[in-house]
């Protein structure tokens, strides 16, 4: 009993000796003006123009296009006269224009145009008459002196090449006007005979036809059929076997786009639905009773959509991936039971779990004490450390995702693996979660990894703390202002490679966006504040840990398995909790 009052004394100082660090290089005004406060001031900006000219990281073409279409560019202005001119510069463009100046002066008598124009109009004159030259002299295409031509040795056509076969060709004869007339030629000689017909432009383009051609069965001309390989198949693809459960004499087609689920209603013979208990833009979800396992089930019905369709495809594969590497089912995540097609949706049968996190934060705040709130963090890391070390990023960590299973002894699960992608596929969007708690490498179009995750779960934490959302969904511009005011300035480097910095960052650095119905631009000015004077919590513990969560560069922002070590999570709360 000592042994463990000594380790969390240990526990305790580690973390208030960091949260001494913390606050005492983090600003101590608060200038919010109440919970609601969105963060940040807006600022208008007098001089429109020489602000999208020289703030702004545009090309010239998109500068000139905003100053066209807000009415900004005078009539005979033009870039240089809004962007600053280097040091220098104006006195190099004088100096250019006097020399201009001289040199036109020691000009001879008569403009270049005027020397200029008689040979070139002799010029014109020449090239006319010797096409029309050509035109007299162009050889007949009739038939048989195309043939004469194609065996002239000096075009390189011999007789019986290509076996004495050749493909159709057919050109314009202009003996007919609209007659057409064929002849056998190989590819590069057809090309070689009409470059000669046609005057002095020749281009001759001979392919290599003795190329060896490839042995074995081929599947087209010069394509060899492969094999098949069982082990290399299974290596790099895996199969889901998706049953697909249709009435007797009946066609989905017959049940038209959403089907109805009314309690009492028995789907696909065997699920009984009870109640509906969520709805979200994909899917609705049904309280159900499986009649063959005699068992509560919870039943997704996903939309008649192909986009929604394929996600949840997706999050079959993955689902079924995760419960086979956790047959114990040790690591937080929501168990899939059963999946098939019917009635033209795709179900999927998961384990029946309580309320989400947001609806109990609605029905009951006081829930959220410390200890339950610690309890949550550290399931839901374990199962994000799980995740992750399968190479899977969640992608969509919310309240609204992490349900409750039993309410007493606080255990939940994270579940809607739907939008959740492989590490590996991380640069290929970065269109993931959902905007109040996306991370910002993901908003400023950096690379990113599994710690999106991690930051989604510090917002997480925050908004159960205060029952606010800490990130309010403005836009992502008020959301950055918010973040720079709360959480300090960003490293350089993530403004320098951001793909999407430019558009919520000047070339200076300030947080700008533009108007919805002007369309001019505004700089947000964020209010200064700390993660603690948003919390407002006396546990210190929780603080350190949520500001912990909560870094910005995710070089700095500690992984799943690093969370998990972290000394909060190793504090002992005296019942109750």
């Amino acid at each position: 009993m000592r042994q463990a009052t000594l380790e969390e004394e240990e526990a305790a100082a580690a973390w208030g000796r960091e949260t001494q660090l913390v606050e005492a290089s983090a600003p101590h005004a608060d200038e919010y003006e109440s919970p609601n406060d969105l963060g940040f001031w807006r600022v208008d900006i007098e001089d429109q123009a020489a602000f999208i000219c020289n703030e702004l990281d545009l090309s010239d073409e998109q500068a000139l296009y905003l100053l066209n279409a807000l009415g900004l560019l005078p009539e005979g202005a033009a870039l240089p006269d809004f962007r600053g001119q280097p040091e220098g510069q104006q006195q190099y463009e004088q100096e250019l224009e006097q020399q201009q100046e001289q040199d036109a002066s020691q000009r001879p008598s008569g403009s270049m145009d005027e020397v200029e124009e008689p040979v070139l109009r002799d010029a014109l004159e020449s090239w006319q008459d010797m096409s029309d030259e050509d035109e007299d002299h162009r050889p007949s295409t009739s038939q048989q002196q195309m043939r004469q031509i194609m065996n002239n040795p000096e075009f390189g056509y011999q007789p019986g090449d290509n076996g004495g076969q050749g493909e159709e060709y057919d050109y314009y004869d202009e003996s007919n006007g609209n007659g057409r007339q064929d002849y056998s030629a190989s590819s590069s000689q057809s090309a070689m005979v009409l470059a000669s017909a046609g005057g002095s432009f020749q281009v001759s383009i001979k392919p290599n036809i003795s190329e060896a051609k490839p042995s074995g069965h081929k599947v087209a001309p010069g394509v060899p059929a492969l094999k098949y390989d069982q082990s290399s198949f299974d290596r790099e693809y895996e199969v889901i076997h998706l049953r697909v459960v249709g009435r007797r004499a009946s066609t989905a087609a017959a049940m038209g786009e959403e089907i109805e689920l009314v309690p009492g209603k028995l789907i696909a013979g065997r699920y009984q639905v009870l109640e509906q208990v969520g709805a979200a833009a994909f899917s609705r979800a049904v309280q159900a009773y499986d009649t063959l396992e005699r068992r509560l089930v919870c039943l997704k019905v996903v939309k008649n959509d192909k986009e929604c369709m394929d996600a949840c495809l997706e999050e079959v594969r993955l689902l079924q991936l995760i419960n086979s590497r956790d047959p114990r089912d040790e690591n937080h995540v929501a168990r899939l039971y059963d999946y098939f097609y019917h009635l033209g949706h795709l179900f999927l049968v998961v384990e029946l779990l309580g309320g989400n996190l947001f609806d109990t934060q609605c029905y009951d705040p006081s829930y959220f004490t410390p200890g339950r709130m610690q309890s949550i963090a550290r399931q839901v890391l374990q199962a994000l450390a799980f995740l992750h070390a399968n190479q899977v990023i969640h992608a969509d960590i919310k309240p609204e995702n992490i349900l409750v299973k039993n309410y007493t002894k606080c255990s939940v699960k994270v579940i809607d693996l739907g939008c959740s992608i492989y590490n590996s596929e991380a640069h290929l969007s970065h269109y993931v979660q959902s905007r109040s708690y996306r991370a910002p490498e993901v908003m400023l179009g950096l690379p990113y990894d599994g710690r999106i995750d991690i930051w989604s779960l510090g917002c997480v934490m925050a908004e159960l703390a205060t029952g606010q959302v800490l990130f309010p969904n403005v836009s992502e511009a008020a959301m950055m202002a918010r973040l720079v005011g709360m959480l300090g300035e960003l490293p350089p480097y993530m403004l320098q490679e951001g793909q999407y910095a430019g558009a919520f960052f000047t070339k200076s650095g300030r947080v700008y966006e533009r108007d919805a119905e002007s369309g001019l631009f505004q700089l947000l000015a964020p209010k200064r504040t700390t993660l603690q004077a948003r919390l407002a919590s006396p546990d210190r513990g929780m603080l350190h840990f949520i500001r912990h969560l909560l870094v910005a560069d995710p070089s700095k922002r500690p992984t799943a398995e690093q969370a998990l070590r972290h000394p909060w999570l190793q504090y002992r709360y005296r019942s109750p909790k």
